[in-house]
Order: C-alpha cells, then structure tokens, then sequence
C-alpha cells in the first residue's frame, strides 16, 4: 500500500493505522440505470402497435409548450394542472359498449413516480414498469383478464347487473328498453 509522506510512518506499525486508511475504497459503484424511458416508451409503443392494442398518450409537443413558453401563462397553468401526474400510457380493451383500460407509468431502472403521480397512482391504479418486459407483461396480464372476463359473462349478452333492474325505472318501459324524452307511457 501507498500512502502519503505524511503517513507513511505509519506502515510500518500497522496496528498504528486509522480504520480509514486500511482499505483502500475500489471504484466508486453506480447503480445500473438500464435504458432511459423515452426508449422504454419507444419500445413499449412499438409492441402495442405490433400487437394492435389500442392506446393513449400524451403528445410530447404539449410538454414542450408548457416549458418553451409558446402558450399564454395562465392556459399553461390549466393544462398542468389536467396533465400534472398523469400516467404515460392508457391501454383500453373493448368490453361490450365499453372500454375497459389500464394506466401503465414507465421508468428508468432507476427512476421513482413523483407525489403528484403517487397521488394518481392511488386513484387510477396505476401500474409502474421500470422495464420493457416488465411493460409487457402487465400488459398481456390486463389484455388476458379482460378477454377472460368477456368469455366468462359472454359478449354481446345483456347482463342483469345487482341493484340496477331493481324497482320502478321511469326512463324504462315495462320490457326494460328505453324512453325517450316526451314519450307517453303505454
């Protein structure tokens, strides 16, 4: 071992030397950040389109017009305040007259969800991918659970839902279709 001038009585009575001193610290260790999430995204979009999953996302040239200054201070004041903590991707799968949808938040390996997306992760349920397989498998799970869904009540069946059949409905005749408004009850 090298040391300084200054200390380099020291080796010799190695009893003498400071804790610091008596290992030598090896390269500094980084922890691995893996792809940055604009190519998560890339890819993640890319295996959407491949599959033709429908989704949605925000244009990046809405991000950018809040930071350049291209839009009026008090509109870029409302629109971040709708897209603050708003996931990445929403991926909808039909579902009779319905989509159902997953809101899906990609990172980095190293990358964490800021508070307001905490927040919205705890309204949405989002889910956070720091990977693309990790992406894609959540979501080939939600595309799985909402086809098993389907299959399990069948498509395109009237399904009588608990609590909503029940009673007297005025906007319903008595076979359950519904009325128009001003139309006379038979």
């Amino acid at each position: 071992m090298r040391f300084h001038k200054k200390y380099q009585w020291m080796a010799k009575f190695p009893g003498t030397l400071p804790k610091m001193m008596k290992t030598r610290p090896g390269p500094k260790k980084t922890k691995d950040k893996g792809p940055p999430e604009a190519e998560i995204q890339e890819q993640v979009e890319a295996y959407l389109e491949l599959r033709g999953y429908h989704y949605e996302r925000l244009p990046d040239a809405l991000y950018r017009s809040l930071r350049t200054g291209s839009v009026p201070i008090h509109v870029q004041a409302q629109i971040a305040h709708c897209i603050r903590g708003r996931q990445d991707l929403t991926i909808f799968e039909r579902f009779d007259d319905y989509n159902m949808a997953m809101a899906l938040e990609l990172k980095s390996a190293a990358g964490k969800m800021s508070p307001h997306q905490l927040a919205n992760q705890m309204i949405v349920n989002t889910k956070e991918a720091h990977s693309y397989e990790e992406a894609v498998l959540h979501i080939d799970t939600f595309i799985s659970r909402v086809r098993k869904l389907r299959a399990l009540i069948g498509a395109g069946e009237h399904v009588e839902m608990p609590g909503k059949n029940v009673g007297h409905n005025e906007d319903h005749d008595k076979a359950g279709h519904e009325r128009f408004p001003g139309e006379r009850q038979q």
